[in-house]
């Protein structure tokens, strides 16, 4: 009986353990769009909890970083395949399925790409519903 209970307190030691240093990442509901000659650069931004390596940083909650991604398409409005987008991230996977739909107040990023290292395909973390705001 006393074997079980150990095994009981950890795994609810893990649980908790793994709930508080798991937090999913929020995407901001703004778009920031900038014209340059023939492209649009679209830069979206990202609030990502920080993770904790040691104890006393599990102590520290609230502590976020901010990430974002800049994504180059044709200068147009209406439906942009994942052919012609480009992200400007060295290292990034190429995208192989979907798109980016703009218009010209909102812009929806709806891209897969394949994790070759894995050997899955992926929706981007950056798939969302963005307002825009126009830098030009």
């Amino acid at each position: 009986m006393k074997h079980k209970k150990k095994i009981y307190v950890s795994i609810l030691v893990m649980l908790v353990l793994f709930l508080s240093c798991s937090s999913p990442a929020q995407n901001k509901d703004t778009a920031y769009v900038e014209k340059y000659k023939d492209s649009l650069f679209i830069t979206v931004i990202k609030k990502k909890r920080l993770m904790a390596h040691d104890p006393v940083a599990l102590l520290k909650p609230n502590r976020y970083y901010l990430d974002s991604a800049v994504f180059t398409v044709p200068n147009k409005i209406g439906f942009i395949k994942f052919e012609d987008v480009q992200m400007l991230q060295k290292g990034s996977y190429p995208f192989i399925k979907g798109g980016i739909n703009m218009s010209s107040d909102s812009v929806r990023i709806d891209l897969s790409f394949d994790d070759y290292d894995d050997k899955i395909i992926r929706h981007s973390t950056w798939n969302g519903n963005y307002k825009i705001h126009w830098l030009n």
